[in-house]
């Protein structure tokens, strides 16, 4: 009977051991992070077949991980500049913005198709289809790479702040005119809304671009909206005062999406932009609030910081960037 009672004894004592020590590691794997890839180069957002509708080779992306951390990460999209016909997604790493990994956050950096003479691909709205295309596949992935999806956050320089406001306001937009979402790219079934976004040097509506130049004449601009060889007209298709493109200038205008729930957006800008007059953010930060009620978006300028120069990189912005998207996002340090 002895015999029984120490073997029983023995074999919980043991039992209780192992037990304890499981839990001790389970512990331990829970706060070290788990092995899995931190970067990823090249990724196809839209169709993977050549022959599918709109197939392109720019319709790629790279996504960076915080180097710690096993998420799901916030996700910050960055949408390069380059006026509608150059670019690439490699230029976010001269930029605040690809100091998110180290900030907490996921960085996806988004190639779309561009603009060119004579050409119809890469018109409105292509690389606005390819932006939300890439939203969606991102949310559709999201479990494979770590991503939160009740926090999405673009940004954009230029031609790439042009996107980022029309994806803004694209979010929860009802204007019937406007352009739909390309759902043959792929994702169907996810959304592209975004919770908020930040933007440099934005162009928003092309319309009144050559009057803000007016009203800045210390500045000397490098062009004007209304030539034939002007980013806007390679983009739209046509000379933008021309009554024939009046229809896709209005489908082109973010400002014609904006509703009570476009979520918040910070547009910075320089007074002596020569490419992009400080205006045209402003009407879209005054619109935005409009609408929305004082405070929904924010307009910042950056002394002496030109078109997307060197103040706009500095590291009182990178904090003020990063400070911004966590307090939208609801995110806690």
């Amino acid at each position: 009977m002895k015999l029984i009672n120490m073997h029983f004894l023995l074999t919980l004592a043991l039992v209780l051991i192992s037990c304890s020590s499981g839990k001790d590691t389970d512990k331990d794997e829970d706060n070290n992070d788990q092995e899995f890839a931190r970067s990823y180069t090249d990724v196809r957002y839209g169709p993977t077949s050549g022959t599918a509708p709109g197939y392109h080779v720019r319709q790629v992306l790279d996504l960076t991980l915080p180097s710690t951390g096993n998420g799901p990460f916030p996700l910050l999209i960055f949408i390069h500049g380059g006026a509608f016909i150059a670019g690439d997604k490699s230029d976010v790493k001269s930029t605040a913005f690809n100091n998110a990994p180290n900030r907490g956050y996921a960085l996806a950096s988004i190639r779309y198709r561009l603009a060119a003479n004579g050409q119809a691909v890469g018109r409105f709205p292509d690389g606005i289809q390819d932006c939300l295309a890439a939203i969606r596949f991102l949310r559709a992935k999201a479990a494979q790479y770590r991503l939160d999806t009740e926090r999405f956050a673009v940004s954009g320089f230029s031609a790439g702040a042009y996107h980022t406001a029309f994806i803004i306001a694209f979010t929860n937009s009802e204007y019937a005119d406007g352009i739909t979402e390309d759902l043959s790219l792929g994702n169907a079934g996810f959304s592209s809304k975004v919770q908020a976004g930040v933007s440099w040097s934005a162009l928003t509506d092309f319309l009144q671009k050559d009057a803000q130049q007016a009203m800045n004449p210390d500045v000397h601009y490098m062009f004007q909206s209304n030539s034939l060889t002007s980013p806007e007209a390679t983009y739209i298709g046509g000379q933008i005062t021309l009554p024939a493109n009046s229809a896709i200038l209005a489908k082109s205008n973010p400002l014609n999406y904006i509703t009570v729930n476009t979520p918040p957006i910070l547009m910075q800008h320089a007074k002596n932009d020569n490419l992009v007059p400080w205006q045209q953010s402003q009407i879209m930060v005054d619109k935005i609030n409009e609408v929305c009620g004082s405070g929904r978006a924010e307009l910042e300028l950056i002394p002496n910081g030109g078109h997307g120069g060197s103040p706009f990189n500095s590291a009182n912005n990178v904090n003020k960037i990063f400070s911004y998207l966590d307090e939208k996002l609801g995110i806690r340090r």
